[in-house]
């Protein structure tokens, strides 16, 4: 442990624990005050100013978080250099990786109040984390988890959960903590005495405070219990025992995070109910960021996403005759152009967080308004940037239309000047075409006559193109006849169909080793189905609950000629005859009625589309016989 003799240090602590202890807990209003009472007596009792001892009035940090051989002992490390502690929290953070690393941003509240909680933690306490919701409590928690040797476990319970619920949370938890210290994070914020009926969950606080009173398991879960409620207390027992871990050993590894609304109402219920809480957890309030805070934020973010710099293209030429690109000079010897741009920015971004935090402390109605403006404000942040965004990329769009435009007038001015010479080198070449012109109008004309000829003979190809497209009318009426006497079969085909059921299907599928017949046939409707024609395809499909929907709504018009030949050989097969099939299997049989009168659809509907293709284009000239 470290001695401090240095008058300095000492000060600086005694200023850390002022605020420790009081600043959370003090409004905006109060807080001027608060200023010059200790600098009242910093300066009477030592001849020193805060703002001496403390540069701009904030608390000094001590933390030993910096330590390589840290071991929580030591708490107290006065932190001078606030920057190289935020980077190292920073580089701890970012070891995990992930987008949330690149997302957040550390600023030294954050960073200040992670330190108040690993403190706590360190003396074997908890603490209570009091906020709004949106404040940052959760990211504090996990700084703080990151910064130590503790793992971060987050209670999902609500005032509304039974108690069996919570108990089997706190299962989960005790296992968590078998292995590990862990720091558990439980949220209270819809805890609002009176409000919209929301009582506090009795449960949750009895366990929490039990927990917090170190009370053996006994006491937390037996109470009042009856026979039923003993049993489910030794399962718990149990499953604490697992790894030969006893129960002191799990509540050591239990470090309590407390996240309450920052309302009176809130921690008075806790003043009342649970004073073991309010006694051994210590109380840290998260109030709205200040405007040293969110500077600190709003910088970060610029310098991270909205890069003020930015190159421009100017008229500056290199060596090679290309236009370089430059940067904007200092134009001042206290502030760049940079700087009073992230300043302007700020105050913009602070005036409208301003405006909505204002607003959103008033109530509406005999109700407050629940709006987190300090999640609120890196909405506000990103709403700026992707306008900047989108508004950069419209400037550098109307910047390179410019440019582009530029370009293009002075390579058209000495186009023009070319095209002067060219014209002249064309008004002699056209004297020469005039004369070769005499010649083509002589060559047209005799290409005039041939024209004559050939519509001629186009009219009296027209006439035997229209006498042909008479025979394909008739052709394709008696097509269509075909069709229609094959439509009887294939309906008949469907309706056998119909007969079928799951039983007729099962009874094909049962077979290990299917009689010829069935083989064949089951071959025959895996080919029209574009399946692989195997036994052990058929029974798959068989297998299909919409197997037989799916061979009713079968798309019989569009069978390729390679499959119509195909399945033609098995309809030819006098052993596929139907009523030989259906001495077989009755189902086997109304499956080769379908095929048979599929492949007689196809073969039927086949000319009946070419024929119809065949009259909706006049220009055919082609006459195709009809061949069954």
């Amino acid at each position: 442990m470290n001695v401090w003799q240095e008058k300095g240090q000492l000060l600086r602590l005694w200023v850390h624990e002022c605020y420790r202890e009081t600043w959370d807990r003090l409004e905006r209003a109060d807080q001027r005050r608060f200023y010059e009472l200790c600098n009242e007596t910093l300066a009477g009792c030592f001849e020193v100013t805060l703002h001496g001892l403390c540069p701009n009035n904030q608390s000094p940090i001590f933390t030993d978080v910096l330590r390589e051989d840290r071991d929580g002992k030591n708490p107290y490390e006065d932190v001078r250099d606030v920057h190289r502690l935020i980077a190292h929290v920073e580089a701890k953070w970012s070891e995990v990786g992930g987008d949330s690393s690149e997302k957040l941003i550390i600023h030294r509240e954050a960073v200040e109040h992670a330190t108040k909680l690993l403190r706590a933690v360190g003396s074997g306490s908890g603490i209570m984390l009091m906020g709004r919701p949106g404040s940052g409590r959760t990211v504090v928690c996990q700084l703080a988890a990151r910064l130590s040797s503790l793992s971060f476990h987050r209670m999902g319970v609500r005032a509304r959960d039974e108690p069996e619920a919570i108990e089997r949370a706190f299962r989960k938890l005790f296992q968590v903590c078998q292995h590990q210290r862990t720091l558990v994070m439980i949220n209270l914020d819809d805890m609002r005495h009176g409000e919209d009926g929301n009582e506090p969950n009795e449960r949750l606080l009895e366990l929490l405070s039990g927990m917090v009173a170190g009370e053996e398991w006994p006491i937390l879960f037996c109470g009042g219990a009856d026979e039923s409620e003993r049993t489910k207390i030794v399962q718990i027992t149990e499953d604490v025992a697992l790894g030969g871990l006893e129960w002191g050993q799990v509540r050591s590894n239990f470090h309590l995070v407390v996240c309450m609304p920052l309302e009176a109402s809130a921690y008075r219920i806790i003043l009342q109910r649970y004073p073991s809480l309010a006694r051994d957890l210590t109380v840290d309030c998260m109030h709205d960021w200040p405007e040293a805070t969110l500077l600190e934020i709003s910088r970060k973010y610029l310098l991270r996403k909205v890069p003020l710099n930015v190159p421009i293209e100017g008229p500056v030429v290199d060596g090679s005759g290309r236009a370089a690109k430059k940067t904007r000079n200092r134009e001042s010897l206290i502030q760049s152009t940079e700087e009073r741009l992230q300043l302007a920015t700020h105050d913009l971004l602070f005036r409208i967080h301003y405006a909505v935090q204002t607003e959103a402390t008033g109530p509406i109605g005999d109700r407050p308004v629940i709006i987190a403006p300090c999640s609120w404000y890196f909405e506000l942040l990103d709403t700026f940037e992707r306008v900047l965004r989108e508004k950069r990329g419209e400037l550098r769009a109307l910047h390179r239309k410019f440019r582009i435009g530029i370009e293009r007038i002075e390579d058209a001015t000495g186009k023009v000047a070319d095209l002067s010479e060219e014209l002249e080198r064309r008004q002699r070449e056209i004297a020469l075409f005039q004369e070769q012109l005499d010649a083509f109008l002589e060559q047209i004309a005799l290409q005039t006559t041939e024209a004559d000829e050939q519509t001629e003979e186009v009219s009296l190809k027209r006439v035997k193109i229209g006498a042909e497209e008479v025979i394909c009318k008739q052709l394709a009426a008696v097509a269509e006849a075909d069709l229609e006497r094959a439509m009887p079969a294939l309906n008949a085909a469907v309706s056998a169909l119909d007969s079928l059921n799951k039983k007729d299907m099962n009874e094909i599928k049962s077979y290990s080793r299917p009689p010829t017949k069935v083989e064949l046939v089951m071959e025959a409707v895996m080919i029209l189905l574009g399946h692989e024609p195997t036994w052990a395809e058929a029974k798959r499909q068989l297998g299909e609950q919409k197997f037989l929907d799916t061979l009713k709504g079968f798309d019989r018009n569009s069978i390729s000629e390679r499959t119509l030949k195909t399945i033609g050989a098995y309809v030819r097969n006098p052993e596929l005859e139907p009523e030989k099939v259906g001495t077989v299997s009755r189902a086997a049989k109304s499956l080769i009625l379908w095929v048979r009168a599929i492949e007689n659809y196809g073969k039927v509907y086949k000319y009946v589309h070419l024929y119809r293709s065949i009259q909706s284009s006049n220009s055919k000239s082609v006459w195709l016989p009809l061949v069954f």
